[in-house]
């Protein structure tokens, strides 16, 4: 990748095989058919989440816009032969669920004791602070929305 016939994004895509960004480049721009047909979608879930809150608020507008593109997707676009870009255009999304860190044999030896008072020293003082912080902010949200909606929490 020092050559100077190649850019940065490929250089990326050539030395980053994990991440499957072989034939993706950060700098070509989605032209033609491919772009009306985003646009479309990209209107039309913008004026359902806009619109559909004044119609009813029995279905969330953001789940609405999502189901919208996603029908405008395969119901038009992808018959029409052309397709839009999606998440897994961009590098995998393929994974597995975490194993928790103190069921993971390889993290055992990193672990501190449970049973060492030493734990607790360091640990106690950072965990009230984070629950003050969080009481104070929960009280501060909870005074806000009562500013906002006139009525006393």
């Amino acid at each position: 990748c020092d050559s100077p016939s190649y850019d940065w994004n490929e250089c990326v895509a050539i030395e980053d095989r994990d991440l499957a960004m072989d034939d993706f480049k950060c700098d070509q721009w989605i032209t033609g058919a491919v772009a009306g047909f985003q646009a479309l979608e990209v209107v039309a879930t913008m004026l359902i989440i806009w619109l559909l809150p004044r119609l009813t608020k029995a279905i969330p507008s953001s789940l609405a816009g999502i189901v919208l593109g996603t029908v405008i997707e395969f119901a038009i676009v992808r018959p029409a032969g052309y397709e839009t870009p999606t998440v897994g255009d961009l590098g995998s999304i393929k994974g597995s669920f975490p194993i928790p860190v103190w069921l993971d044999d390889q993290y055992k030896d990193l672990l501190p004791s449970l049973s060492d008072p030493e734990t607790y020293r360091i640990c106690l003082p950072v965990s009230a602070t984070m629950a003050v912080i969080g009481l104070v902010e929960s009280l501060m949200t909870l005074q806000l929305v009562g500013q906002i909606t006139n009525k006393k929490p």
